[in-house]
């Protein structure tokens, strides 16, 4: 097994943090030994991919692929020693690797001090440009995330599913106040790998599109918003599909209340009286605890006065 072979690697550096020659040696010899043996395959685990950051531009070599494995079990300070090992012939990867740990530390701007350093040696493919977009969302810089994401997008070699990137866009999207785009890129998540998450957040994309073309700009809360104004200016095609985006989230996950408040409160709004009051039950069952939400769905129910409320 190739975990296997990365064990006695991270022995090699365990015995040389603490300068223990012999059992330098020995883990040498038993990682040359082992490295080319036929049997030494991958598995789950070093196979899995991180959805921050990606080990399939990185080299193959054993301190790469030990400094990889440490890095999804989040021992930084055993990463950053493996990845000593390798700095000499692989300077801008290695600094790729150095960025992803930053981003795990939430050290966003040392991370893009790194992921400079990558597009200075390596250059700016999908996988670097989509973890500089990460680090400068984390810092509400979303107009220079937008423009990273948007080279990733626009990458020949990407894959396909690029789950993170099309989530972290639709934010930075919904966040300048272009809905309707935000909502593609949620469902392009939601077409490769769907989640309670990306079907939840695409409902309500679907509700703030109202917002937005009746020009009432999502600053804050949508809550106090739907409140507002959402009586007059919801469309029922934007109601049906939040309803669908609501329903494929909870077939997923049918223990988050806040999609039961949301399905309660579309349910009251295409006036399926008893559907809402369902949905309302089981969000009050499953302890919805957002306020905003909670004064949205109370609200709407009172405005219709429901006896159940």
């Amino acid at each position: 097994m190739l975990v296997f072979v990365l064990g006695w690697a991270v022995l090699y550096l365990f015995y040389q943090k603490y300068d223990k020659t012999e059992g330098i040696d020995m883990a040498q010899g038993m990682i040359n030994k082992y490295s080319d043996d036929e049997r030494t395959t991958s598995d789950y685990f070093t196979e899995f991919e991180d959805l921050a950051w990606t080990y399939k531009i990185c080299p193959k070599t054993v301190f790469f692929r030990t400094a990889i494995l440490l890095l999804k079990m989040r021992v930084y300070s055993w990463v950053e020693q493996a990845l000593a090992q390798e700095i000499q012939n692989h300077y801008g990867l290695t600094h790729y690797l150095l960025s992803a740990v930053c981003f795990y530390k939430k050290m966003y701007d040392h991370a893009l001090e790194h992921i400079n350093e990558t597009k200075s040696a390596y250059g700016s493919d999908y996988a670097v440009s989509s973890l500089a977009g990460h680090c400068l969302l984390a810092l509400d810089r979303h107009e220079e995330a937008k423009e990273e994401y948007y080279h990733v997008l626009e990458s020949y070699n990407r894959p396909d599913d690029v789950h993170m990137v099309y989530i972290n866009s639709a934010r930075v999207l919904s966040n300048m106040g272009s809905s309707q785009d935000a909502r593609k890129f949620m469902l392009l998540a939601c077409k490769y790998s769907p989640t309670p998450y990306t079907w939840f957040k695409t409902g309500e994309l679907y509700l703030e599109a109202g917002f937005l073309q009746h020009g009432i700009y999502k600053n804050k809360c949508i809550y106090r918003m739907f409140i507002k104004y959402g009586a007059e200016i919801q469309g029922e095609n934007d109601l049906l599909s939040a309803e669908e985006c609501f329903t494929e989230s909870n077939y997923e996950d049918n223990r988050c209340p806040e999609v039961w408040a949301y399905l309660a409160i579309v349910n009251l709004r295409l006036s399926r009286t008893n559907e809402a009051e369902l949905c309302y039950r089981q969000a009050i069952k499953n302890k919805l605890k957002c306020p905003g939400l909670l004064e949205m769905m109370n609200s709407e129910f009172g405005i219709k006065n429901c006896p159940f409320v």
